[in-house]
């Protein structure tokens, strides 16, 4: 008998470098066409990760421009879309921005009761991997906080 997945699972999509062109560009388009067709999980959750100094009011607002701008979003939609993003203002060097993150992704996780799974992408230079792997490692994949 074959064993049925479900793709329903809860999920959490941090993207680094969330701020920059790739994102604007390519992941929100792709991720709205996604959300569109209803292939995203329906406990789903994006977060941004990136240096500048933003609320997520004003980071759903980027991601609203970047949907008008690079892709042919319906306004309705758009807005249900945009309501899935939050921001987590962080440095790829300090190690105590991955630690409040850790703690973001631990609330989220008690909200929805449930351990989600957490997606890392980075729409970063590759010059950023071995920092933000590094860190990742020292706190948030191995950590406390979420024994």
């Amino acid at each position: 008998m074959k064993k049925v997945l479900s793709r329903n699972i809860p999920t959490v999509f941090i993207i680094f470098g969330a701020t920059g062109d790739v994102m604007a560009r390519k992941v929100v388009p792709a991720l709205y066409h996604l959300f569109e067709k209803k292939k995203l999980p329906d406990m789903f959750k994006i977060i941004g990760f990136s240096r500048q100094d933003l609320t997520d009011e004003t980071f759903s607002e980027k991601v609203f421009e970047s949907l008008n701008t690079h892709s042919n979003a319906n306004l309705k939609t758009c807005g249900l879309f945009c309501n899935i993003f939050s921001y987590h203002k962080g440095d790829f060097n300090n190690v105590e921005d991955y630690v409040d993150l850790a703690k973001k992704l631990k609330e989220i996780d008690e909200k929805w009761g449930v351990c989600s799974n957490k997606l890392f992408y980075f729409a970063v230079p590759p010059q950023s991997y071995e920092t933000i792997f590094k860190n990742l490692i020292a706190t948030i994949l191995f950590s406390s906080i979420f024994v």
